[in-house]
């Protein structure tokens, strides 16, 4: 990609530019899995198919204070499952409504929302499936941790013929 830049502008291109163009690869989840342990700290990031399964509510399904989105969930493929976190953007892209909102219209106020079910708009996600793009970072090197944070997540078109 920089010889294209390059070649094409007589510019050398800022790393940080080409991030965005840089090809992102397909991995299962025991292959990211198997990835985290043997490679070198860095981040990078892979695509995945997978199919929701379950939301995991031991720390709610949104930070209260900030009124953003965390949402954890388990995600199976075809070989293995993990367990992914998606915050606000993501989310928010499902069904167009902020975590406050959401939160607000389902409970009411004066409800605890980290103590609520999540709406049903978002416990739909279960069961279906999506593209995950997935970000691995310096965090996901460390004894510590238990999640990999989606970056991207589309649902999965299926063509019919």
């Amino acid at each position: 990609m920089t010889t294209l830049v390059w070649r094409n502008t007589g510019n050398n291109p800022d790393p940080s530019l080409l991030r965005g163009y840089a090809k992102v690869e397909p991995l299962s989840i025991s292959k990211l899995s198997e990835f985290i342990i043997a490679a070198e700290p860095q981040e990078i990031e892979f695509v995945r198919t997978g199919r929701v399964t379950g939301i995991k509510m031991d720390k709610g399904w949104c930070y209260v204070s900030f009124s953003r989105y965390q949402m954890k969930m388990s995600i199976v493929d075809d070989a293995d499952e993990g367990l992914f976190v998606a915050f606000d953007g993501e989310i928010q892209k499902l069904h167009n409504m902020g975590a406050y909102e959401a939160g607000h219209l389902m409970a009411g106020e004066g409800v605890k929302l980290e103590e609520t079910q999540p709406p049903p708009f978002i416990a739909d996600i279960v069961g279906k499936t999506y593209s995950f793009q997935v970000k691995v970072d310096m965090n996901n090197f460390t004894a510590n941790h238990q999640t990999f944070t989606i970056s991207r997540m589309n649902k999965r078109v299926t063509v019919c013929h």
